[in-house]
C-alpha cells in the first residue's frame, strides 16, 4: 500500500493498495490469512509483481516526475525495500527505479530526532512518545500506513 501525503497541508492526497500474486507459494496459510486478514481470493485475483511495480512506476512518474515535484518514500522498516522487493525483482529479472533506492527509514529517522526515545521501535511505541493515538490492533496495509 502506498499513501501520498502533502507534508505542506498534512493532508493525505491518495491512497492506494495492491496485491501481488505470490508464485513461490501461492496458497496462502491459515496463519497468514490470519495475521494480514488478506484472503486466499484476493491473492489469487492479484496482480503479479512485475505489473505492480510498473503501475507505482507510472503514478510516480505521473503525479511527481512529469511535473517536476519531489517527492520521497518512506517505509517502516527497511527490509521490504531493501530485500524482499530487491531479492524478488532480482530473482524475476524486473529492474527497479532509481527512486526505490532512495528513502527515508522511519525508525531510523525517529532515533535520530529522538535520542532520548531510542527504545521506541515500533510505529505503535513511536507515535506513543509523541502522544498520538494509534489503534494497535491494527495489523498491515493501508490501515497501518494511515497509522
Amino acid at each position: 500500500p502506498w499513501i501520498v501525503i502533502d507534508v505542506a497541508t498534512r493532508q493525505v492526497i491518495e491512497e492506494k493498495q495492491l496485491f501481488i500474486r505470490p508464485t513461490m507459494y501461492p496458497q496462502l496459510t491459515e496463519e497468514c490469512a490470519m495475521e494480514t486478514q488478506i484472503g486466499q481470493t484476493t491473492v489469487d485475483c492479484a496482480s503479479d509483481l512485475q505489473a505492480v511495480v510498473q503501475e507505482f512506476n507510472d503514478y510516480v512518474y505521473r503525479t511527481f516526475i512529469a511535473n517536476n515535484k519531489d517527492f520521497c518514500i518512506v517505509v517502516d522498516g527497511e527490509q521490504q525495500l531493501k530485500r524482499w522487493l530487491r531479492s524478488d525483482c532480482k530473482r524475476k529479472e524486473i529492474k527497479l527505479a532509481a527512486h526505490f533506492s532512495k528513502f527515508i527509514e522511519l525508525r531510523l529517522e525517529f532515533k535520530a530526532q529522538y535520542a532520548k526515545w531510542a527504545g521506541a521501535t515500533t510505529v505503535f511505541s513511536m507515535a506513543e512518545r509523541l502522544d498520538i493515538m494509534v489503534d494497535r490492533g491494527i495489523k498491515g496495509g493501508l490501515s497501518f500506513c494511515r497509522a
